[in-house]
């Protein structure tokens, strides 16, 4: 594997940065104890990154970045898991165009620490379902991190390219800046296996 040199400066487009904020987010919830917390990433039809927040337990055994969705079931026998139904928190990169967070009025000017210190008490059944240890997969997302602090978002899905079992795609959302002297796409190798004992029908 190739090691990356850090990347100087933040990113120039507010809306990436933001979104950025909400992995290192996530990440500040993984360092408080709250490993069980898991996200999806996705491009949507729309254009907008989006970001779903949910505990391990509602993301499938097969491919650890997708949480249960009943849009891909066509049995009348599957049942949502009752904490998926019941929380979850769903980020857009539509929204930060004004420096919203998950239709926060209050947290323009948060960092990510203060960030997750207000998801912690605003989503805090979500927050008690994602107590927890999971080292493989705060690591796993820490290197996902990363690769976002340099221009690469991941997405596990978008309108054309459906969910693979071979690696999360990777976003170039890049500055031209950062492009200069790396020509090396980066691998993103699937999360760890959730909890849901159900594969996803890929």
């Amino acid at each position: 594997m190739t090691l990356l040199a850090p990347v100087a400066g933040r990113h120039p487009v507010p809306p990436v940065r933001r979104s950025v904020r909400v992995l290192r987010m996530l990440s500040e919830l993984h360092i408080a104890g709250f490993q069980r917390l898991r996200a999806m990433p996705y491009l949507a039809g729309t254009g907008a990154w989006r970001c779903e927040i949910a505990p391990a337990s509602v993301f499938h055994r097969n491919h650890g970045g997708l949480l249960w969705n009943p849009a891909f079931y066509h049995s009348g026998n599957d049942v949502a898991p009752r904490e998926l139904m019941d929380v979850s928190a769903k980020y857009t990169s539509a929204s930060a165009l004004d420096g919203s967070y998950f239709d926060w009025d209050d947290a323009s000017k948060d960092d990510a620490r203060t960030l997750a210190a207000k998801f912690v008490n605003r989503f805090a059944s979500l927050c008690r379902l994602g107590e927890g240890w999971d080292h493989e997969y705060a690591g796993w997302f820490l290197r996902a991190v990363g690769l976002a602090e340099r221009g690469w978002m991941m997405s596990m899905f978008d309108e054309y390219s459906p969910p693979s079992l071979a690696g999360v795609g990777l976003l170039d959302v890049r500055p031209e800046v950062w492009k200069q002297g790396e020509t090396e796409r980066p691998l993103l190798p699937l999360p760890p296996p959730g909890e849901l004992q159900q594969d996803r029908i890929l």
